[in-house]
């Protein structure tokens, strides 16, 4: 199967109201920025969505291109233009949601396809060299049917349980180019956040959207949201600004991936407020603390979050955010002392 393939089947681009969707008419929305705090790569996105009779059909893809060499918007710019252009593309990656299913029921799928077209079976996306799918596309996306390999058993089943993301603008960098700006892709984006409720979201990102632009009373998102129980919580942590720890450090370096994580296995999921408090029990507060600052002896879970290579130094290189959680680990040398096995 090829890029156009794909595509054919889905329904996008020049396949848009043709073949199997003959007759419903559909709108495709796309946008293209630099996704800063993720993978630092120009990102064009493409996004659809059709009825069908076992739910919605819906498709999204992004072509990654090279990102900036930095933050400048001289070199964002160039980046974007770059893009626009047809340059430095290093893979498109493709999901849709309905068009098969497993036992009955929707499933996300996942495909990375090469410049070229061709059908990869791995992709470099974060620096850290070539990861096969679908393992690097679950990192984030979440995948609660998949840890590492396929059920061998008889559960085996083509739902990994992954899910779509929402697309969020503050972790975007937009050119200056009028056409392309944030607020001429504010709306854009917002449709593009409604098709992906139109999938298997989870609780997590349902809310997160439905706040984002208050139960779709606008079209601009509201960077400023602040989750209910992170509102209850101000306050309660002796010291600490709540409101600024969710807006400078959940918000910016962890709630992309984990709103796609229903089912955190091996830790509590960041985007509850509860996860942050002291609880007293070190068997509980340790755990959290010690993937993101390190420390204990079990050195294969220090500093383990942010899983992202490139969000993990967008984090540490932030003064602010790493003034915040030393504050709240009470750690003053939170990721600056060694670790235990490695002195």
């Amino acid at each position: 199967m090829t890029f156009e393939d794909w595509k054919a089947k889905v329904g996008l681009g020049a396949y848009r109201n043709t073949g199997v969707f003959r007759g419903q008419k559909a709108t495709e929305y796309t946008a293209t920025y630099i996704n800063k705090m993720d993978l630092n790569l120009t990102r064009r996105h493409h996004a659809i969505t059709y009825p069908a009779k076992t739910g919605n059909s819906t498709a999204a893809y992004v072509c990654n291109h090279l990102g900036p060499t930095s933050q400048a918007q001289a070199d964002v710019d160039t980046a974007i233009n770059n893009a626009i252009n047809g340059n430095n593309l290093v893979a498109c990656v493709a999901m849709d949601y309905g068009y098969e299913l497993a036992n009955g029921k929707p499933y996300v799928r996942y495909f990375t396809f090469a410049p070229n077209g061709q059908l990869l079976m791995s992709v470099n996306l974060d620096g850290r060299g070539e990861k096969h799918v679908p393992g690097t596309c679950l990192a984030c996306h979440g995948g609660k049917h998949y840890d590492g390999q396929f059920p061998i058993d008889n559960r085996t089943t083509p739902d990994l349980g992954g899910h779509f993301l929402p697309y969020d603008i503050g972790n975007f960098l937009f050119s200056s180019n009028p056409a392309l700006t944030q607020a001429a892709q504010e709306k854009a984006i917002y449709n593009l956040n409604k098709i992906a409720k139109t999938t298997n979201l989870t609780s997590y990102g349902i809310d997160l959207i439905n706040a984002w632009y208050h139960n779709d009373t606008s079209t601009v998102m509201d960077l400023n949201y602040l989750p209910q129980d992170w509102k209850a919580g101000i306050g309660k942590i002796p010291g600490i600004d709540v409101t600024q720890l969710y807006q400078k450090v959940e918000a910016r370096y962890c709630r992309s991936c984990h709103v796609a994580m229903d089912s955190e296995r091996t830790t509590r999921n960041p985007e509850d407020f509860l996860n942050w408090t002291h609880t007293g029990d070190p068997s509980t507060d340790d755990a959290f603390k010690q993937v993101i600052c390190g420390g204990p002896a079990t050195v294969q879970r220090n500093h383990t979050m942010p899983n992202s290579l490139v969000t993990f130094n967008n984090m540490w290189s932030d003064p602010v955010a790493v003034k915040l959680l030393q504050q709240w680990s009470g750690d003053s040398n939170c990721l600056g002392h060694a670790d235990p096995k490695l002195n």
